[in-house]
């Protein structure tokens, strides 16, 4: 059930013209997503927008460039955790330990996030091409109408836009990271005349990494595995916006059409609109696509969540130790996290309000007009199943641990804070 549900069919669609040179061009489908595939592709993640390989040659050969930068990743988790129980256990000297460890850890636990993310998009890659193609047929469905699309376009247009900021945030915090040490390089040359190695990362490697030869690649490395690593956590986060605005999309849409099925243009006439059928059937699809969504992101935002909490922590005990040279890259950190939680529950957040907003669509239509009732009279009570239905909101949960909602970015900034305070009190 896992995957076999999910093989998405190849189809054709055709593209929709703008109806009206003066109207403001209707975004086609996978223009929603364009700026992300082209993200991912600098880690070699294939296009997901593409029909998914269905033979293992086919999606080994597609995911090449992906394996390679999954493997250096790996590779930086272990070389930092190693470096880690260095620390620890005294067989790496520093002046300032518990400001060592913090770097690491939170170094660290950003770089398995990352990882995390990672695997997930390869280990749910036929989910992602299951939804893309169920968003894809109800995005180009033939019943909308023109103030459908309206309404669509402009609930997509924002979470594109905002979306290509993040990626861009990610992208400056990540070359602050990655070129600070070329900056102190230069500084301590000017002022002290002498040359000091130094790498954007700690990580332990099993040779001599400062050699003349090797130092330059060494450096090469740890500053693609930075870029990795922002964009492995930029493009898990993208999609999972841009999937649950389409899903929170779908389900206004639903919403308006539960609302006017049935219109009274005046006293002797009724225009029918009670698609009750093909409501319902949307409701389902919707539901199903739910289903996959959490199928798909629960356990590693579960990670994200729970890791977000202790890496706050580090950023501000660190920006209230540390240098203040330093003040400035740690803070740009600790705001990309806090941003990142945001924008995750508040797409989770409305999806919460959007389908729950269905059940007062349903009771604002004029099922109670007599000559609705004359045409069907059970036309009322079957509203009851679909208002009782929506009672029961879609809340996106990590790993049924935390809904995905405001609620619970409000929690984590107090856990943060709580986790803050008690370092705090306990290195004074």
């Amino acid at each position: 059930m896992r995957f076999c549900q999910y093989l998405p069919i190849v189809r054709a669609y055709p593209v929709r013209k703008s109806s009206s040179s003066g109207m403001a061009r209707s975004i086609e489908f996978d223009q929603t997503f364009g700026f992300n595939t082209k993200v991912l592709r600098v880690i070699g993640y294939p296009n997901y927008l593409d029909p998914y390989p269905r033979t293992l040659t086919g999606r080994l050969r597609s995911s090449v460039g992906f394996i390679v930068c999954f493997l250096m990743l790996s590779y930086c988790v272990f070389g930092q955790i190693f470096n880690i129980i260095l620390l620890m256990t005294g067989h790496r000297q520093t002046e300032q330990i518990i400001e060592e460890v913090a770097i690491q850890v939170s170094s660290t636990g950003f770089c398995i996030i990352g990882l995390a993310k990672m695997y997930s998009l390869a280990y749910n890659r036929a989910v992602l091409s299951w939804l893309i193609a169920e968003f894809r047929d109800k995005w180009n469905s033939r019943d909308l109408t023109e103030a459908d699309r309206e309404m669509r376009d402009g609930a997509l247009r924002p979470t594109v836009a905002i979306t290509t900021v993040a990626a861009l945030g990610n992208i400056i915090m990540v070359s602050a990271f990655n070129f600070q040490p070329v900056v102190e390089m230069i500084y301590g040359r000017v002022t002290s005349g002498q040359w000091i190695k130094l790498f954007p990362y700690v990580i332990w490697f099993p040779f001599d990494s400062t050699a003349e030869a090797v130092y330059y690649l060494v450096y090469l490395f740890e500053v693609y595995s930075g870029v990795i690593v922002a964009v492995g956590n930029v493009g898990f986060n993208c999609i999972f916006c841009l999937l649950t605005s389409h899903l929170s999309m779908q389900l206004k849409l639903l919403c308006n059409w539960t609302e006017d099925m049935v219109v009274v243009q005046d006293e002797k006439g009724l225009e029918s609109k009670r698609k009750l059928n093909r409501i319902v059937r949307h409701h389902q699809d919707l539901l199903r696509c739910k289903d996959a969504l959490q199928a798909m992101f629960s356990s590693t935002l579960f990670l994200n969540f729970s890791a977000s909490s202790v890496l706050m922590c580090m950023q501000l005990y660190l920006i209230t130790t540390a240098d203040y040279t330093l003040i400035i890259k740690f803070t740009m950190f600790m705001l990309c996290i806090l941003t990142e939680i945001f924008i995750l529950c508040y797409y989770g957040e409305e999806i919460l309000v959007n389908s729950t907003a269905i059940a007062l669509g349903a009771y604002s239509s004029n099922w109670y007009h007599p000559m609705a009732s004359q045409r069907d009279p059970r036309f009322g009570k079957n509203l009851i199943p679909i208002i009782g239905r929506a009672q029961h909101p879609m809340v996106l949960t990590a790993w049924k641990f935390w809904p995905i909602t405001i609620r619970t970015f409000s929690a984590i900034l107090q856990t943060s804070w709580s986790y803050f305070t008690l370092l705090r009190t306990v290195m004074q």
